[in-house]
């Protein structure tokens, strides 16, 4: 009877652990997941897969190609073969692309991926990808910006230079060196 009750208490003890789990792992804002390291089908992907992709858990572990077919044609030709480099060398990976959500929106992750080995072979790779299409679209609109000044300074009919806080000239336009 002891014996029986020690048992329910141990099993009741895991399964408020692995609810504990759950919570913290589903309550990261980006999605923790797992994956083979030879076929990179996921075995586990958090809650926040659905929130930020639209796409249902189950089809993320279900469908073995479903990681690789949902990035963005454009960043595939390079995101697959960069994952299979750093993989087979055994060596944690960060990079960033895009994905393409349920609703067809454009989604930047960044992914931060470690290797799991095992008797000198990568066996998981464990990762977790945040979302930072909000820092991509600023950085585009900086860029966009910045190419509009050039190009004001560059059409500008009179001689413009920049210097630097200590005076030193860093740039000047075509119309200053016609000068």
């Amino acid at each position: 009877e002891a014996f029986g009750e020690m048992l329910t208490s141990l099993h009741r003890s895991r399964q408020a652990l692995r609810a504990r789990y759950e919570d913290l792992v589903n309550s990261i804002d980006g999605i923790v997941w797992e994956a083979d390291a030879r076929t990179v089908a996921f075995s586990f992907v958090s809650r926040q897969a659905e929130r930020l992709l639209g796409y249902p858990i189950s089809r993320w572990v279900t469908e073995p190609t479903f990681w690789q077919d949902h990035i963005h044609p454009e960043d595939r030709v390079w995101v697959l073969p960069f994952c299979a480099a750093a993989t087979a060398e055994k060596r944690p990976h960060e990079f960033e692309y895009r994905m393409i959500a349920a609703d067809g929106r454009v989604v930047w992750v960044r992914d931060i991926v470690s290797v799991i080995v095992a008797g000198d072979q990568p066996v998981r790779l464990r990762g977790v990808m945040v979302d930072v299409t909000e820092r991509k679209q600023a950085e585009a609109a900086l860029e966009e910006r910045e190419g509009q000044y050039r190009s004001i300074f560059d059409a500008a009919t009179d001689g413009l230079l920049i210097r630097d806080m200590e005076g030193v000239i860093v740039e000047v336009n075509p119309a200053y060196c016609r000068m």
